[in-house]
């Protein structure tokens, strides 16, 4: 089940990604100590000033938000992965993080062995069964 400090602040849910997921020096997500790949390590969001110190706070609650580098981030994920990270972080701070973990949850499962589906990947790395959340 996926938790709070499974969602980064930019929205990104870091349970999806392939870094989490790889066997060989998995990474322990944004929110929690322990390895991450080098351009999470130094991610400019989570250090942005505007959080004042505080790197787990959420990017929709800044009053800045949503600022060019959360556009740009989103972006992409909405083009690559299907995922619009504005649209989670607005849901987070109308319906709370409670609300964007359950959508999550329903939509990031595999339909054919219950895993998280990787974001990254047209199949599941559990099963091999297509992802259907991959963009065509």
């Amino acid at each position: 089940m996926l938790t709070e400090t499974d969602i980064a602040p930019c929205g990104v849910a870091c349970r999806l990604c392939m870094a989490f997921q790889r066997e060989r020096k998995p990474c322990v997500g944004c929110l929690r100590e322990g390895p991450k790949p080098n351009h999470c390590a130094a991610c400019s969001i989570k250090e942005c000033p505007e959080k004042r110190g505080d790197p787990s706070l959420s990017c929709g609650a800044c009053e800045l938000f949503p600022c060019r580098r959360i556009r740009d981030l989103s972006k992409r994920y909405a083009a690559k992965y299907g995922e619009d990270l504005v649209a989670l972080l607005r849901k987070r701070e109308d319906e709370g993080l409670r609300a964007v973990l359950d959508y999550l949850e329903r939509r990031w499962r595999c339909p054919s062995c219950g895993d998280y589906l990787c974001l990254h990947d047209k199949a599941c790395r559990r099963c091999g069964a297509e992802n259907p959340r991959w963009p065509a």
